[in-house]
């Protein structure tokens, strides 16, 4: 049986504090299993490029904090943003939409489920009109996406 308890927590928010992407996982599944379900602790600040599960839908239910979860055409305009933490407790994005999260509070912690075996060559594909995790942009496109959330 999994548990998600206050130690796992305040262990997966030292890791996200340490981390230079300031962000951190605890998996909740095995490498073999058909769904991936992870605790993810998530610091405002952090980048996660805009992305595509071409056959697979994606849950995040929020536990603490606040965080966007958006949707985008294919294009980069940006569709549909739900607070969750905020306007709801869960969002669920649909195999084949282009979507990223944007943490909103100071830390956030959310469980995250993904339809399908992880495999590092196929889970997901990142937008070629957004910069990458790392680029010099990256923070410039965080400022301007937050930017446009909040004005909703």
């Amino acid at each position: 049986m999994n548990i998600v308890n206050d130690d796992i927590l305040s262990a997966t928010k030292i890791k996200a504090d340490a981390s230079p992407r300031q962000r951190a996982n605890y998996n909740l599944h095995e490498p073999d299993d058909y769904l991936q379900r992870m605790l993810q602790v998530a610091n405002r600040g952090t980048y996660v490029t805009p992305h595509i599960h071409t056959d697979k839908l994606e849950l995040f239910i929020i536990l603490g904090g606040k965080v966007a979860v958006n949707t985008f055409d294919d294009h980069g305009n940006l569709q549909e943003s739900s607070l969750i933490g905020e306007d709801c407790v869960l969002a669920e994005v649909p195999a084949g939409t282009w979507h990223n999260i944007v943490v909103l509070s100071d830390s956030s912690s959310f469980i995250e489920i993904i339809e399908g075996h992880y495999n590092p060559d196929t889970h997901k594909n990142f937008a070629p009109w957004a910069p990458h995790e790392g680029h010099p942009d990256a923070s410039k496109y965080l400022e301007r996406l937050t930017g446009q959330i909040q004005g909703r």
